[in-house]
């Protein structure tokens, strides 16, 4: 009968590979559906498939060393024990990754130029990580919009207070879920009060007037936004796309009011 700490070590090694599994893809994949009952039935869940995938190796070391007495007799045991040790703990963390990493690529596979054999890796990783995770939706449309892939253009905000403030959508971030919602713009561009960015000939590109500055705000400060996608041809500028009287795209995304807060 085993002594109450040895249970206690033996239940938490074996939660163990659960356990970084989450942590890993959590890390990667944000911390939607990750809470309460349900991140602790995917870290149950993960531990019991990692454990039955195991168990023929738990067996025989445990018939090998442990029946035997031979680690109670201090005998050595071989170094690929060790490396077994290490893998028990890389292993869960590296497929925790993995999975954050291909499910991502979800949504980046119909919409990448890229080709080849990249693009091959990528479509069938997805679809094996789809075979165990669900579609896991962003829980605001606040959420999907910030965490599309490469996203990049410029955002003008139209302020409660009146006030009309933008930035260029690079290097910036937008707080993610359960957080509440708030903006780091890391480049502020010259606008118009009715959302017109002002712009100037650069290269001969159209480009908006940088400010110099950046800008940290609050989403309860903000009435609604408009977002506007750069233009990445081949020629790489990132001029805004033509279609406004402003130079940029016509396809702007208005967020609401702020009450998805």
């Amino acid at each position: 009968m085993p002594s109450t700490f040895q249970a206690l070590a033996v239940a938490l090694l074996a939660l163990l590979p659960g356990a970084l599994y989450e942590v890993a893809r959590e890390q990667r994949s944000g911390r939607w559906g990750l809470r309460g009952a349900d991140q602790i039935f995917r870290l149950l869940g993960f531990s019991v498939a990692f454990q039955v995938l195991l168990a023929p190796l738990t067996y025989w070391l445990y018939s090998h060393y442990i029946v035997t007495g031979h680690l109670s007799e201090g005998k050595a045991v071989s170094g690929w024990l060790w490396v077994g040790g290490i893998a028990y703990l890389v292993v869960p963390f590296e497929f925790g990754r993995f999975t954050a990493w291909a499910y991502n690529k979800r949504d980046q596979v119909n919409h990448t130029a890229d080709g080849g054999i990249r693009r091959l890796i990528a479509t069938a990783s997805s679809k094996v990580v789809t075979l165990y995770t669900d579609t896991a939706p962003a829980p605001r449309a606040w959420d999907y919009m910030w965490a599309r892939p490469k996203l990049s253009g410029w955002v003008v905000l139209y302020l409660k207070d009146g006030g009309t403030v933008a930035g260029e959508w690079n290097d910036s971030y937008a707080a993610g879920y359960p957080e509440p919602g708030d903006l780091y713009i890391a480049e502020q561009v010259a606008v118009e009060p009715d959302g017109t960015m002002v712009t100037e000939i650069v290269d001969g590109a159209k480009l908006p007037v940088l400010l110099d500055k950046s800008l940290l705000i609050r989403w309860d400060e903000v009435r609604y936004l408009d977002f506007y996608y750069s233009n990445l041809g081949s020629n790489g500028d990132n001029s805004p796309s033509e279609g406004d009287p402003d130079g940029t795209a016509t396809e702007g995304a208005n967020e609401g009011d702020g009450s998805n807060q």
